[in-house]
């Protein structure tokens, strides 16, 4: 039967703007997305020809109209098919990633050899940060269409190679939150190969620049920037504005890994101006946070709080709960340099409310780390304590390294000020187990002779100060001249 929607010339494309419109705060949709957007308002539309529906489905579209998807959704829950489930994920994850997580959880549920639909859910897990439930789905994925990692090319359907290509690029993606590169970037060029093989722009271009992110994080930032620029050049072509506004933002990052903040804050800009002139909103205010960033590097704090205070009085009007937890996070800390302790704590707590809301454990653990290193520096070691045991107890649960030795070595601190030193000893102890970084190791070896100190050990003192010292030395002597002036006073004075 013809779409009520054609048949009414209704215009899909007008609503389809409509509704992007109102969703600026979200992900940037690619090609697919917009296909499924299309697909499910002629379907709303052709639900008018249902009786039963009445006049739902006409009021559906003059709210869609609008760009309001929420009473298009309720009309299609009252007909759970696939292809209704598959709609009201192409709507919810507009502005609803969990409920559009369930929708598609529920299509593959009906339809489990449907690889459009589970590469949707694998998509929408790894939004969520559960990485474990998108590797396992894209591995799914790679084993339905029969791929092994050398026959991309040699599989006979066509659906099957994008799909399984598709896969190979999330799962890259999964790798990279797991910091295992090597794999991150063996995967996303073979998908890149192919992509650019069947001339498949939108695809081509987010392999480039999914590249550019994974030899950022592994340090290779010229080839990072390289991949960036083709990107770039890919999505130009494409006028895909939202896309050329994100990789001038990581290439900014790049910028700034090289120390060079003039040009990083001047891509930031440029990437500013895009999001501005098409209005959107939740970039715009991304921007203003990674530009207060930038200007924090260059000890320019009274700027730096101006933008993070810009960012957040963006978020708050677009009720973005996520970026305002990170703009809180943001201010914060600079209110912290700039030593206001207690209006630190106050935009902390904010970010920590909507941290444990949005079930963020990351910034859950970093906000009870934050919290508790300031009430360490006010004294107050019992709320300190409190706050970063909060913070230990997430992070062994994400099995977070990094902050996992940050938090036993703040915990340590606590303790040696509160002369518990056999409990200083062990969480200082734990942190060198685990602690990779020089200067952290250094800090706990630092520690541990002031523990020793305390205990009247003076010769262990001097010998964990010696490590202590040798450490801070092999890692940028200057930056850390002050530990090194200190150590070596206590060693002279012991």
């Amino acid at each position: 039967m013809k779409s009520r929607c054609l048949e009414n010339n209704c215009d899909v494309e007008i609503i389809l703007a409509a509704i992007r419109k109102t969703q600026q705060s979200k992900p940037r949709n690619n090609n697919e997305d917009i296909i499924s957007l299309k697909k499910a308002i002629i379907a709303i539309a052709d639900m008018a020809d249902i009786s039963e529906f009445g006049a739902k489905p006409e009021k559906a579209l003059k709210e869609l109209e609008k760009g309001q998807v929420k009473p298009a959704i309720k009309l299609l829950e009252e007909r759970k098919t696939t292809e209704n489930l598959s709609h009201i994920g192409a709507f919810a994850r507009l502005f609803d990633i969990k409920k559009a997580t369930i929708a598609y959880r529920k299509t593959t549920e009906i339809e489990p050899d449907n690889l459009e639909h589970l590469c949707c859910l694998a998509e929408l897990y790894a939004i969520n940060k559960d990485e474990t439930k998108a590797e396992m789905i894209f591995e799914h994925v790679l084993a339905k269409t029969s791929f092994s990692l050398k026959n991309l090319f040699s599989i006979f359907n066509y659906d099957n190679k994008f799909y399984a290509a598709k896969a190979m690029s999330g799962l890259s993606l999964v790798f990279l939150k797991k910091r295992d590169l090597k794999r991150a970037e063996w995967l996303q060029y073979r998908a890149l190969k192919f992509f650019q093989k069947n001339k498949n722009k939108e695809y081509t271009g987010r392999c480039f620049e999914n590249l550019g992110i994974i030899y950022r994080s592994a340090g290779k930032l010229e080839q990072a920037e390289v991949m960036l620029h083709s990107a770039v050049e890919v999505f130009s072509d494409m006028k895909r504005e939202d896309a050329v506004a994100d990789c001038y933002g990581n290439m900014a990052l790049i910028h700034a890994l090289k120390d060079d903040f003039s040009g990083s804050e001047k891509l930031h800009n440029i990437a500013l101006e895009i999001n501005i002139n098409i209005n959107r909103i939740e970039s715009i205010a991304a921007q203003y946070c990674n530009l207060g960033i930038i200007h924090q590097m260059r000890s320019d704090i009274s700027t730096a709080e101006e933008y993070f205070r810009k960012a957040i009085e963006v978020y708050e009007k677009n009720n973005s709960k996520t970026g305002l937890a990170v703009a809180y996070t943001d201010l914060a800390g600079i209110l912290h340099i700039h030593g206001n302790l207690d209006k630190a704590k106050e935009y902390m707590q904010s970010a920590l409310s909507l941290y444990e809301q949005e079930k963020d454990l990351n910034g859950t653990a970093s906000s009870h780390n934050f919290l508790g290193l300031v009430y360490h520096e006010q004294g107050e070691l019992n709320k300190s304590e409190h706050h970063l045991l909060k913070a230990l107890d997430i992070n062994e649960q994400i099995n977070s390294r990094n902050q996992l030795a940050n938090t036993y070595g703040a915990l340590g601190l606590v303790y040696i000020e509160k002369n518990e030193l056999d409990k200083a000893e062990k969480m200082h102890l734990k942190s060198l187990s685990i602690e990779k970084r020089s200067h952290g190791m250094a800090s706990d070896y630092g520690n541990l002779g002031l523990i020793e100190k305390k205990r009247n050990n003076n010769k262990n003192a001097v010998k964990m100060w010696k490590k202590a010292l040798e450490l801070f030395e092999a890692e940028e002597p200057e930056k850390h001249k002050k530990q090194i002036e200190q150590i070596q006073k206590w060693i002279n004075e012991s």
